[in-house]
């Protein structure tokens, strides 16, 4: 585990959905407004993480929060708390690992990615986000259409690869090159941070409907949308672009 601060048409057709992973359920109290607010305003300028356990990505995350909670004026309440509901060991355990690379991301989109990778669902309390085998996923606040969704929509049809080359790629390898890609390819986004697009696989790389993926492609001069949707189709995953990151998931 290691953290870090830091192709044409496509086979058949592929559609872009705008299916989110649902938002962090809230409560209606003050104190859960409050880390609401929060889990909104904290953005991670950059997360790496690298096979961690739940734990590891929750206490980076926990810190994280911390030391990026600039508007809160007393020290002793900066960050969120975060609680593991779930037993060290025994049938409530959880063994799934966090691989997760994303850029200037709110804090309580990188809480539920790191929750949904470990497969565990989560909710806000009045003094807590609490992650749990046990808990559901409440419903979705985020609409489509927002900004962000636009953006990373324009992203993916603007930015053009010039040589496209997979050589029996894991599907992991083949996203994180069309990641990196994006990066390199973003320059007229003036804001380091900003350059190039979110990728998530749901469920993790590690899930059954990754796995076992390889990618061969060999392609010239491929839009980046159109490069997924080759993935996307050779991989049998479907595609979400959402508010903050295109998300990959197994085809039901």
């Amino acid at each position: 585990m290691s953290f870090a601060n830091t192709p044409r048409r496509a086979l058949g057709k592929i559609a872009l959905l705008s299916v989110l992973l649902p938002p962090l359920p809230l409560v209606t109290s003050a104190a859960a407004e409050t880390i609401s607010a929060k889990l909104r305003a904290i953005v991670l300028p950059s997360i790496a993480m690298d096979e961690a356990t739940l734990e590891e990505a929750v206490e980076f995350l926990r810190r994280k929060s911390i030391d990026l909670d600039k508007s809160e004026k007393n020290p002793s309440q900066r960050g969120v708390n975060i609680v593991i509901k779930v037993a060290p060991a025994g049938k409530d355990a959880t063994d799934s690992m966090v691989t997760l690379t994303l850029k200037d991301i709110p804090l309580g989109e990188a809480i539920r990615y790191v929750a949904d990778q470990a497969g565990v669902g989560y909710r806000v309390d009045k003094f807590a986000v609490v992650l749990g085998k046990k808990l559901a996923r409440g419903p979705a606040l985020t609409g489509r259409g927002g900004p962000g969704q636009r953006r990373i929509d324009t992203k993916l049809k603007k930015l053009v690869i010039p040589k496209l080359e997979l050589n029996e790629a894991t599907f992991e390898e083949s996203i994180d090159y069309l990641r990196r890609m994006s990066v390199s390819l973003d320059t007229s986004e003036k804001v380091p941070r900003r350059r190039g697009i979110n990728f998530v696989l749901r469920g993790g790389a590690q899930a059954p409907a990754f796995a076992n993926k390889h990618i061969t492609l060999n392609l010239d001069n491929i839009p980046l949308r159109d490069a997924l949707g080759y993935v996307a189709s050779l991989a049998g995953t479907k595609v979400a672009v959402g508010e903050h990151a295109v998300e990959l998931y197994p085809k039901k």
